[in-house]
Protein backbone atom coordinates (compact mmCIF):
# COMPACT_ATOMS: atom_id res chain seq x y z
CA UNK A 1 0.00 0.00 0.00
CA UNK A 2 3.23 2.47 0.52
CA UNK A 3 4.40 1.89 -2.91
CA UNK A 4 2.22 3.72 -4.69
CA UNK A 5 2.36 6.59 -2.59
CA UNK A 6 6.43 6.27 -3.25
CA UNK A 7 5.95 6.05 -6.88
CA UNK A 8 3.83 8.96 -7.31
CA UNK A 9 6.30 11.05 -5.57
CA UNK A 10 9.16 9.83 -7.76
CA UNK A 11 7.07 10.57 -10.61
CA UNK A 12 6.27 13.82 -9.78
CA UNK A 13 9.95 14.61 -9.50
CA UNK A 14 11.16 12.89 -12.62
CA UNK A 15 8.46 15.08 -14.23
CA UNK A 16 9.61 18.27 -12.47
CA UNK A 17 13.02 17.27 -13.82
CA UNK A 18 11.49 16.43 -17.02
CA UNK A 19 9.92 20.24 -17.37
CA UNK A 20 13.54 21.98 -15.88
CA UNK A 21 15.15 20.36 -18.77
CA UNK A 22 12.74 21.51 -21.41
CA UNK A 23 12.60 24.97 -20.39
CA UNK A 24 15.97 25.72 -19.21
CA UNK A 25 18.39 22.98 -21.14
CA UNK A 26 19.25 22.47 -17.17
CA UNK A 27 17.89 20.33 -14.31
CA UNK A 28 18.95 20.09 -10.21
CA UNK A 29 20.84 17.49 -9.47
CA UNK A 30 19.39 17.14 -6.01
CA UNK A 31 16.25 15.99 -7.84
CA UNK A 32 18.56 13.15 -9.30
CA UNK A 33 19.52 12.31 -5.91
CA UNK A 34 16.19 12.56 -4.43
CA UNK A 35 14.60 10.11 -6.95
CA UNK A 36 17.79 8.17 -6.52
CA UNK A 37 17.61 8.12 -2.88
CA UNK A 38 13.74 7.40 -2.76
CA UNK A 39 13.94 4.30 -5.06
CA UNK A 40 16.63 2.74 -3.38
CA UNK A 41 15.54 3.17 0.09
CA UNK A 42 11.82 1.75 -0.91
CA UNK A 43 14.14 -1.28 -2.55
CA UNK A 44 15.74 -2.00 0.76
CA UNK A 45 12.17 -1.45 2.73
CA UNK A 46 11.14 -4.40 0.35
CA UNK A 47 13.71 -6.59 0.72
CA UNK A 48 14.05 -5.78 4.46
CA UNK A 49 10.08 -6.85 4.63
CA UNK A 50 11.03 -10.09 2.12
CA UNK A 51 14.20 -10.93 4.25
CA UNK A 52 11.62 -10.81 7.52
CA UNK A 53 9.20 -13.08 5.09
CA UNK A 54 11.46 -15.42 4.75
CA UNK A 55 13.02 -15.64 8.32
CA UNK A 56 9.48 -16.38 9.42
CA UNK A 57 8.71 -18.95 6.72
CA UNK A 58 12.82 -20.63 7.55
CA UNK A 59 11.46 -21.09 11.55
CA UNK A 60 8.55 -23.04 10.23
CA UNK A 61 9.65 -24.91 7.69
CA UNK A 62 13.61 -25.55 8.47
CA UNK A 63 14.59 -26.15 4.98
CA UNK A 64 17.85 -25.09 3.70
CA UNK A 65 16.51 -24.15 0.37
CA UNK A 66 14.44 -21.09 2.36
CA UNK A 67 18.17 -20.70 4.23
CA UNK A 68 19.88 -20.27 1.35
CA UNK A 69 17.25 -17.86 -0.54
CA UNK A 70 17.34 -15.97 2.85
CA UNK A 71 21.14 -15.96 3.06
CA UNK A 72 20.81 -14.47 -0.67
CA UNK A 73 17.73 -11.73 -0.06
CA UNK A 74 19.37 -10.71 3.18
CA UNK A 75 22.89 -10.25 0.95
CA UNK A 76 21.05 -8.52 -1.76
CA UNK A 77 19.40 -6.12 0.89
CA UNK A 78 23.03 -5.15 1.75
CA UNK A 79 23.88 -4.78 -1.58
CA UNK A 80 21.05 -2.17 -1.90
CA UNK A 81 22.25 -0.43 1.09
CA UNK A 82 25.68 -0.06 -0.12
CA UNK A 83 24.90 1.08 -3.62
CA UNK A 84 22.68 3.58 -2.56
CA UNK A 85 25.78 5.24 0.23
CA UNK A 86 28.02 4.44 -3.30
CA UNK A 87 26.16 6.32 -5.77
CA UNK A 88 25.46 9.44 -3.66
CA UNK A 89 28.68 9.62 -3.24
CA UNK A 90 29.35 9.49 -6.89
CA UNK A 91 26.97 11.89 -7.54
CA UNK A 92 28.26 14.55 -5.24
CA UNK A 93 31.07 15.06 -7.54
CA UNK A 94 28.70 16.72 -9.76
CA UNK A 95 27.99 20.32 -9.51
CA UNK A 96 24.56 21.50 -7.84
CA UNK A 97 22.68 22.19 -12.20
CA UNK A 98 23.74 19.89 -14.86
CA UNK A 99 23.97 21.70 -17.91
CA UNK A 100 24.65 20.04 -21.12
CA UNK A 101 28.39 20.04 -22.35
CA UNK A 102 29.97 18.91 -25.60
CA UNK A 103 32.35 16.63 -23.47
CA UNK A 104 30.90 14.20 -20.83
CA UNK A 105 32.17 13.85 -17.28
CA UNK A 106 33.17 10.39 -15.80
CA UNK A 107 33.16 10.90 -11.91
CA UNK A 108 36.40 9.32 -10.73
CA UNK A 109 35.92 6.20 -8.85
CA UNK A 110 39.18 5.43 -6.41
CA UNK A 111 39.02 1.52 -6.69
CA UNK A 112 40.35 1.32 -3.21
CA UNK A 113 38.05 3.16 -1.09
CA UNK A 114 36.03 1.11 1.77
CA UNK A 115 32.83 1.87 -0.19
CA UNK A 116 33.99 1.00 -3.58
CA UNK A 117 35.64 -2.11 -2.18
CA UNK A 118 32.31 -3.17 -0.02
CA UNK A 119 30.33 -2.11 -3.60
CA UNK A 120 32.29 -4.76 -5.22
CA UNK A 121 32.44 -7.47 -2.87
CA UNK A 122 28.78 -7.49 -1.58
CA UNK A 123 27.93 -7.59 -5.25
CA UNK A 124 30.01 -10.74 -5.61
CA UNK A 125 28.67 -12.56 -2.50
CA UNK A 126 24.91 -11.87 -3.48
CA UNK A 127 25.73 -12.87 -6.85
CA UNK A 128 27.28 -16.03 -5.81
CA UNK A 129 24.74 -16.82 -3.35
CA UNK A 130 21.98 -16.56 -5.43
CA UNK A 131 23.55 -18.85 -8.34
CA UNK A 132 24.53 -21.21 -5.37
CA UNK A 133 20.51 -21.16 -3.88
CA UNK A 134 19.34 -21.59 -7.69
CA UNK A 135 21.56 -24.22 -8.61
CA UNK A 136 20.58 -26.55 -5.07
CA UNK A 137 16.54 -25.40 -6.20
CA UNK A 138 16.95 -26.91 -9.36
CA UNK A 139 18.91 -29.41 -8.35
CA UNK A 140 16.01 -31.58 -8.99
CA UNK A 141 17.03 -31.60 -13.09
CA UNK A 142 19.94 -33.18 -12.08
CA UNK A 143 18.86 -36.38 -13.30
CA UNK A 144 16.70 -36.04 -16.15
CA UNK A 145 18.68 -33.54 -17.90
CA UNK A 146 22.26 -35.88 -17.21
CA UNK A 147 25.00 -34.47 -15.05
CA UNK A 148 27.36 -32.57 -18.33
CA UNK A 149 23.64 -31.24 -19.17
CA UNK A 150 22.95 -29.59 -16.14
CA UNK A 151 26.58 -28.46 -14.97
CA UNK A 152 26.55 -26.85 -18.38
CA UNK A 153 23.68 -25.06 -18.13
CA UNK A 154 23.94 -24.19 -14.58
CA UNK A 155 27.33 -22.80 -15.08
CA UNK A 156 26.66 -20.81 -17.86
CA UNK A 157 25.44 -17.51 -15.62
CA UNK A 158 28.06 -17.86 -13.40
CA UNK A 159 30.77 -18.24 -16.49
CA UNK A 160 29.18 -15.21 -18.04
CA UNK A 161 29.34 -13.10 -14.61
CA UNK A 162 32.94 -14.10 -14.38
CA UNK A 163 33.86 -12.23 -17.44
CA UNK A 164 33.51 -8.94 -16.25
CA UNK A 165 36.36 -9.78 -14.79
CA UNK A 166 38.26 -10.17 -17.64
CA UNK A 167 40.76 -7.40 -17.76
CA UNK A 168 41.86 -8.73 -14.49
CA UNK A 169 42.58 -12.03 -15.31
CA UNK A 170 44.29 -10.92 -18.80
CA UNK A 171 46.89 -8.70 -16.58
CA UNK A 172 47.20 -11.78 -15.00
CA UNK A 173 48.34 -13.70 -17.73
CA UNK A 174 50.07 -10.82 -18.90
CA UNK A 175 53.77 -13.10 -18.93
CA UNK A 176 51.72 -15.65 -21.50
CA UNK A 177 50.49 -13.29 -23.54
CA UNK A 178 54.10 -11.48 -24.49
CA UNK A 179 55.04 -15.24 -24.46
CA UNK A 180 52.15 -16.71 -27.11
CA UNK A 181 49.85 -14.11 -27.49
CA UNK A 182 47.80 -16.10 -30.41
CA UNK A 183 47.78 -19.43 -28.37
CA UNK A 184 46.40 -17.02 -25.34
CA UNK A 185 43.73 -15.55 -27.94
CA UNK A 186 42.54 -18.41 -29.06
CA UNK A 187 41.75 -19.87 -25.95
CA UNK A 188 39.83 -16.92 -24.88
CA UNK A 189 37.93 -17.31 -28.21
CA UNK A 190 37.13 -20.75 -27.60
CA UNK A 191 35.65 -20.17 -23.91
CA UNK A 192 33.69 -16.86 -25.26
Amino acid sequence: MIMFPVQYIVAVVVLITFFQVIENSSYDSLLLKLVISISFLQGIFVMGFLVYKFITWHLNKKSRIVFLYTMTIGSILVNVAITLFFVNEQLSSFSSYIIPRGNTFVPYVDPFSVLTISYQVSSIISYLLTWIATSILLYNYFKRLGKIKYWTLVSLPLFYFILQFQPLLLESLLDYRLASPITLALSILYFL
